[in-house]
């Protein structure tokens, strides 16, 4: 069976390899070449220099295997997905057809009628849009769950490699990363980074903001981002508006280290699970006021902290059950309109 997905970012799509391809024994694909952009079915944007980033056929890290198939490297260069041409997808039978951005969602249903009569249209969302606009579709959702009426709905959380994200001991290391892409322009984000970073850097410790366009420059796959995790012993996570999914708290999570964050900010949200007490320090409660005294305490107390992550890590466990969810997506793949 094989399936089309678009790129919305590399996490996504993993995720997405690995619940179609690993899970569930498909072949998932994703658009390849500027044929997909001048037939109008590639709406990320109109501007052809940005499209070419997502479908460019000679990309680094990209080889063909024939027949219109190419085989991607993804960032870090430690897993790889698959791609397909417009004449592939066309010539081959395909099974699902998967729309994670809203642009796609009109763009794919012409695709499939034009060319894939018997393939269902998926609407992956991971971005805390309005399930009511979708109503009569199919949707895979990896947002809090909430009512849907006449939505084929099915809520899980987006899958990524535990044994790349394993728990280690958290030890004080003077060390508190954050990884919001461009916290710089996320106002109390910034502002609670700044004061966080002036409070400690005195008292010897290295605050670092890492992300896409961040000050301190990003971190280039799963491997290297997961690594630098279990280097802190805090990450700092504060997101006004929280996240649909959220990867970064479920990684800081899946990998045992506890946040300073404002759970404020996931009321009602995906994430607001893990977030139980003993696993993060609360912005919302103590601000700036008390940080300095609540982070040294806890580095000062090895066993304390050790606990803090050890908490965080048993919490995502608790939570996420990636077998029990990639059963139910099978079943509900039998279900779909």
């Amino acid at each position: 069976m094989r399936v089309l997905a678009d790129y919305h970012h590399g996490s996504l799509l993993q995720s997405l390899v690995m619940l179609f391809e690993t899970r569930l024994g498909m072949q998932l694909y994703r658009p390849i070449g500027l044929e997909w952009y001048h037939r109008g079915f590639w709406a990320v944007n109109d501007l052809e220099r940005t499209v070419s980033q997502y479908l460019d056929l000679d990309a680094a890290g990209t080889s063909t295997v024939g027949d219109g198939v190419y085989i991607v490297d993804d960032p870090g260069g430690t897993s790889s997905h698959r791609a397909c041409t417009f004449e592939f997808f066309v010539s081959h039978p395909f099974d699902y057809v998967v729309a994670s951005l809203p642009a796609h969602v009109g763009p794919f249903k012409e695709l499939i009628a034009r060319y894939q009569p018997h393939a269902k249209l998926i609407v992956q969302m991971g971005n805390n849009w309005n399930l009511a606009d979708y109503r009569g579709h199919n949707v895979l959702a990896s947002i809090a769950p909430q009512p849907a009426p006449d939505v084929n709905v099915i809520f899980y959380h987006e899958e990524f490699d535990l044994d790349v994200f394993a728990p280690t001991a958290c030890r004080p290391t003077r060390k508190i990363h954050s990884y919001v892409n461009l916290i710089q322009y996320f106002g109390v984000a910034w502002d609670d980074f700044r004061r966080t970073r002036q409070l400690l850097e005195p008292e010897g410790y290295e605050v670092k903001a890492y992300g896409g366009l961040c000050p301190d420059g990003n971190k280039n796959g799963p491997v290297e981002l997961a690594d630098s995790m279990r280097e802190a012993e805090f990450i700092f996570h504060v997101k006004p508006g929280g996240d649909g999914f959220g990867h970064v708290i479920h990684n800081a999570y899946a990998v045992g280290r506890p946040l300073i964050t404002r759970p404020g900010h996931y009321r009602g949200q995906l994430a607001e699970r893990l977030l139980v007490p003993g696993t993060f320090i609360d912005l919302d409660r103590y601000g700036g006021r008390k940080l300095r005294r609540l982070i040294t305490d806890v580095t000062a107390s090895p066993d304390r902290l050790q606990e803090m992550g050890r908490r965080a890590a048993e919490r995502f466990r608790e939570v996420v059950d990636y077998d029990a969810e990639g059963r139910a997506i099978a079943d509900w793949l039998t279900t779909l309109r």
